[in-house]
């Protein structure tokens, strides 16, 4: 088995190993949710530490990884069973009130589908200034 190199946090070969990827990065952001849920913070800090600590695994691997849109949802299914799992979420909570700013009355939990469509939208954005300053840029 060939293992590759790592490049940028990202294992990689001849091309990216997407699947070797999305499997370390659910270990490890359900390992760091389990993290911050153990350790019986109150409501707003827990949420504050999920935001903070564990989805930035995920969005580090945005624009690298492709992520499909069943993935970005069992994702956020994984977050929230594992918040249920240690009593961080009611069983029957609105889950729509979890993604709320805490301004409107919501918890103020980042979404994963919403943290991965602005971080891709940034990308696009990078390289579409860039690609006006720099040719090399352009032929990406």
């Amino acid at each position: 088995m060939e293992t590759g190199c790592k490049y940028l946090g990202i294992l990689q070969n001849m091309q990216n190993k997407q699947k070797e990827e999305k499997r370390k990065v659910t270990t490890t952001c359900r390992k760091k949710l389990r993290q911050i849920l153990k350790s019986r913070l109150n409501a707003k800090n827990n949420i504050q530490a999920i935001n903070t600590y564990a989805m930035p695994v995920i969005t580090y691997t945005t624009g690298i990884t492709d992520w499909n849109k069943k993935e970005i949802q069992d994702l956020d299914r994984m977050t929230r069973k594992t918040m249920n799992m240690y009593g961080g979420l009611h069983p029957r909570a609105d889950i729509h009130r979890l993604y709320l700013p805490r301004k409107e009355g919501g918890r103020g939990l980042r979404e994963v589908a919403a943290t991965v469509r602005f971080q891709c939208a940034g990308l696009q954005e990078y390289i579409s200034k860039a690609k006006e300053k720099d040719p090399p840029t352009e032929a990406v």
